[in-house]
């Protein structure tokens, strides 16, 4: 990743389904993760550059809740509903 500006911690729920892929990579980052008792995989960094981190999030799709920080959360749903105004042309 790329280096940005300030720091700022992320915390993402993983679906059961992408989990052990999430486990397995190789990162440039030392998340804290810890399983749950459902097979979700809840994964907390920080992170130096947030626009390389979503970029990354966005690869898992659904499977991918971005639980904090609030912004963010806020940032993916605008970001969706721009997505959305495009295919319902």
């Amino acid at each position: 990743m790329n280096r940005g500006t300030r720091n700022i911690t992320f915390k993402v729920r993983f679906h059961p389904d992408v989990a052990r892929y999430i486990k397995e990579e190789e990162l440039f980052v030392q998340p804290r993760m810890s399983e749950e008792g459902d097979g979700t995989l809840l994964f907390e960094v920080t992170v130096n550059n947030e626009k390389e981190f979503m970029k990354w999030i966005l690869q898992y799709g659904p499977n991918a809740e971005i639980l904090e920080p609030e912004s963010a959360r806020a940032r993916l749903k605008e970001q969706l509903g721009q997505w959305l105004d495009v295919y319902k042309r």
